[in-house]
């Protein structure tokens, strides 16, 4: 700066560039601001069209952040300006705030209005005095007992202990569905079978410390069908288990004696149900609590089961057929004339049951 001239004025083109600047880029500031107000516009316009369709909370939160958000924006850009950019950047501020309020005066009135109308409505509507309507459970809530599905299989129902000497033969009834037991068993099923609605098999393989499932007998023992190779122990031939039961496996999912502590067999003197032998029958509160320890297989078909189960309910007891032999036995009857013989008739009738006459 030369001697003499006044303070402050500018006495260099350099001077004189750097203020050009410095207003071309308050201008671009100033465009800018103008843009974001625009854009404000436009998201305040957007956001009442959605607090008309319904979204009257959640439009104004998103107006208010959306404001306060692009307003500090603002304010960060501007704060390094000299004092006319400020001065300009309040003047764009004030503009945007004013069209803020406006905004948010014009939701608050649409917003009472619709209040005071939803209430008004409220009001004209008779009361209901009829108490409301149970929501029905959804279908797939799965019940806490999964075993409650299977609530007819334990509906007049016996139960049997089974037990196995070892892996093979359980492995091959699961496979087939069938099994195989010695005489004094397999009357005692048949039996069973014919006076109950179902009769459950549970197993277990000797020594190895868990059941290895339970299976409902679909059927009494037939000897005229396909011959099963067991795996039988030294001293045992195949001849003593010719009669095949068929079976309907509920679960094949092995249980641990050690789940099965608290339950003892009342008709086993007391005894733990894990004890007893081939054929031990088991108390049935008994013989159902162990039942349902065991989990269900997502593969067993329980549909088919509960037909065969409900079947068996309402199907009556067949009549049994007899097959009769008579005889004539002679012998002397006091009549009104004395010495007279007369020949009486006695019916011997032998119930007997052929092979052909049991059920599948």
């Amino acid at each position: 700066m030369e001697d003499g001239e006044p303070p402050g004025r500018v006495s260099s083109e350099s001077d004189l560039s750097f203020l050009e600047n410095e207003r071309k880029e308050l201008e671009a500031n100033n465009a800018k601001l103008s843009e974001n107000v625009k854009k404000l516009k436009e998201e305040a316009k957007r956001l009442k069209e959605k607090a008309e369709r319904g979204g009257r909370e959640s439009a104004e939160s998103d107006s208010s952040e959306e404001s306060d958000i692009q307003l500090n924006i603002s304010d960060e850009d501007n704060s390094d300006f000299d004092t006319r950019s400020e001065a300009s950047s309040s003047a764009s501020s004030s503009a945007s705030s004013a069209d803020n309020e406006r905004f948010r005066s014009q939701e608050g009135t649409t917003s009472t209005t619709k209040r005071a109308k939803r209430d008004t409505d409220r009001s004209a509507k008779p009361d209901k005095s009829s108490p409301p309507k149970k929501r029905k459970l959804a279908s797939s809530v799965s019940p806490a007992d999964p075993m409650i599905k299977l609530q007819e299989v334990f509906k007049d129902t016996v139960y049997f202990l089974i037990k196995s000497c070892n892996y093979e033969n359980v492995t091959l009834a699961k496979a087939k569905g069938v099994w195989s037991t010695p005489p004094a068993n397999e009357s005692k099923l048949n039996k069973a079978y014919r006076d109950h609605n179902n009769v459950i098999l549970i197993f277990s393989v000797m020594q190895s410390g868990k059941f290895q499932g339970f299976a409902r007998m679909a059927s009494e023992s037939r000897h005229d069908g396909p011959v099963i190779n067991w795996v039988l122990p030294p001293g045992l031939t195949q001849r003593a288990f010719t009669g095949v039961f068929r079976l309907d496996w509920i679960a094949r999912k092995e249980l641990p004696f050690t789940s099965t502590q608290h339950l003892l067999n009342p008709w086993n003197d007391n005894r733990p149900v894990k004890i007893g032998r081939d054929g031990q029958e088991i108390e049935p509160r008994c013989g159902e609590a162990l039942c349902r320890l065991f989990m269900l297989d997502s593969s067993i078909d329980i549909r088919s089961i509960l037909s065969k189960v409900r079947k068996a309910q309402a199907t009556p007891p067949e009549p049994t057929r007899i097959k009769s032999k008579s005889r004539y036995r002679v012998r002397t009857v006091k009549g009104r004339k004395a010495g007279r013989r007369r020949r009486t008739l006695v019916m011997v009738m032998v119930v007997m049951r052929t092979p052909t006459e049991i059920d599948a």
